[in-house]
């Protein structure tokens, strides 16, 4: 496409006696396709509007759901009734023949329809031609191997950065991380290893050296060192920081890098450095940034496609079979705010009970300031309460919030904050939360101190990726009694293997108005 950003918009002028051609009838599709396109890509972003699952049917074939989506240049894509294929049939797919992880895309296309004699073009009679009568909208599904054309675009670069510190054609490495962070509050930094070809041979060892930052979690000497008979691709090693005093540039620099690729010594002669600005409330700068964005930043130059799922395979010489499906892996979709608003997953509505007898949220939406940011109906508790704090101070609610570890026996023994444990089940003592007498908001998660990470929720989700959790598969939970200003956490272990001891880390948060 010639014009990706669509404007300037020029329209026909009609008048009595003009002449109209071809290029006055194209220029009025393409006024009213250009300005709904600029619109899309603008209020709505790109992502999958509905449907488009993709299943494995067996080791060889897959199949997708009908379903509409939205690209990056604002294109209606509808796939109209489901598809079943099999996986080598689709474009991109021999080109890849020996990557062990796919991932399909849907991509829009145009292909023409009723083909027709015509017998002139541009004034010149040039004999007996065919054209299409009609343009038909329609997909390409497409197989691609790498995923950082996808991973690094648009609005996250306004709160994260990457710095490549090595790429050729066999891996590339970098480092991941925030561009803004607040003194005392700690902040993750990820070095990936990626490699093209799962069977290379790659070691990685090099020393961290801080400037306003210190080490919280995990070590200053990173190591990576693998055999190459792994099928892994992607590697990550976690360390996490705490920036010392706002106002100040951090940085956090590699030094010491040795790195090999299948035995050959790579020398890097550039300094490496991931620079982050320490500052007072970094949510306000990234809304700031994002508020002041031009146009042109605005619409993105992220690949005019959407990524439906990653496959991974087993491969075996000429043959292949499908292992696993994990759909959206980028999380692309676009949300219909009026949708939810009535399932109840935007609170806000104002019934108490809807026609159907469902029960519909009673919260009243939060009012705002002409200038106060909007909240995004897809935000987590904690992007919400964030956005809430940048309220005018007339509307502003503040928050007060207390945390703490307890430690969860499931021996069975009346060990610390053990009130009872019976078979796959444990449930703590009463925990004073010390915000008083009212109800709180309480949320909990479980550590994994040998890799210092805290998962919360389902930890299923992250199975046979590189985020695994070592623990045993639990469900959390918490009753809280508001008139004593206290709460218990209860236990349930799906799987009875790991640790006898769990260590659970719990946070409470109590509004008060002001």
């Amino acid at each position: 496409m010639q014009n990706s950003r669509y404007y300037p918009f020029e329209r026909n002028r009609y008048f009595y006696g003009k002449l109209l051609t071809v290029r006055d009838f194209e220029a009025e599709q393409n006024y009213v396709m250009d300005k709904r396109r600029l619109m899309n890509r603008l209020l709505f972003g790109s992502g999958i509007i509905t449907g488009l699952k993709v299943d494995k049917i067996d080791f060889h074939t897959i199949s997708i759901q009908s379903g509409a989506a939205l690209d990056n240049l604002g294109r209606e894509i509808i796939v109209p009734a489901p598809i079943t294929t099999r996986l080598s049939l689709i474009d991109g797919f021999a080109q890849n023949d020996s990557n062990r992880e796919l991932y399909l895309c849907l991509a829009y296309s145009e292909r023409g329809r009723e083909p027709v004699h015509t017998l002139e073009r541009n004034n010149e009679s040039i004999g007996d031609l065919s054209e299409h009568n009609r343009v038909q909208e329609v997909y390409q599904l497409i197989l691609k191997d790498n995923p950082a054309e996808f991973e690094q675009y648009g609005t996250m670069q306004l709160k994260e950065q990457r710095v490549n510190f090595y790429q050729d054609e066999r891996v590339k490495m970098f480092m991941k991380g925030p561009k803004y962070a607040q003194a005392g509050i700690p902040f993750d930094l990820h070095i990936y290893v990626v490699k093209t070809n799962a069977e290379a041979q790659v070691i990685l060892d090099c020393k961290l050296e801080m400037d306003g930052v210190q080490l919280q979690s995990g070590s200053d000497r990173l190591t990576y060192n693998d055999s190459g008979n792994t099928t892994r691709k992607e590697y990550r090693i976690d360390s996490q920081f705490i920036a010392r005093q706002n106002g100040n540039q951090a940085v956090i620099r590699i030094v010491d890098a040795t790195i090999r690729v299948d035995g050959q010594a790579i020398s890097i002669r550039e300094e490496i450095k991931f620079p982050i600005e320490v500052i007072e409330q970094p949510d306000q700068k990234i809304w700031q940034d994002y508020s002041e964005r031009s146009l042109e930043d605005a619409l993105d130059d992220r690949p005019a496609m959407i990524c439906l799922a990653k496959i991974s395979l087993i491969r075996s010489r000429s043959t292949y079979s499908i292992d696993q499906v994990d759909p959206v892996p980028f999380r692309d979709y676009v949300r219909n705010t009026s949708d939810l608003y009535r399932l109840g997953l935007l609170a806000g509505t104002n019934e108490s009970e809807d026609q159907s007898g469902v029960q519909a949220s009673t919260t009243p939406l939060p009012t705002f300031e002409p200038d106060a940011p909007a909240i995004d109906p897809c935000a987590d508790e904690d992007e919400i309460s964030l956005l809430l704090r940048q309220q005018p101070a007339s509307e502003q609610n503040t928050q007060q919030v207390r945390s703490g570890v307890i430690e969860l026996s499931l021996s069975g023994s009346k060990t610390h904050n053990v009130l009872f444990s019976k078979g796959e089940n444990a449930v703590s003592e009463e925990i004073e939360h010390g915000l008083g007498a009212g109800s709180v908001y309480l949320t909990v998660g479980l550590w994994e101190e040998e890799a210092g990470k805290i998962f919360a929720g389902n930890q299923d989700v992250f199975d046979h990726t590189p985020y695994e959790s070592s623990l045993p598969q639990v469900k959390l939970g918490t009753v809280q009694y508001p008139e004593k200003g206290t709460f218990r956490i209860g236990a349930k272990v799906f799987v009875p293997s790991g640790p006898a001891t769990l260590r659970i880390q719990w946070w409470a948060v109590k509004a008060v108005e002001v």
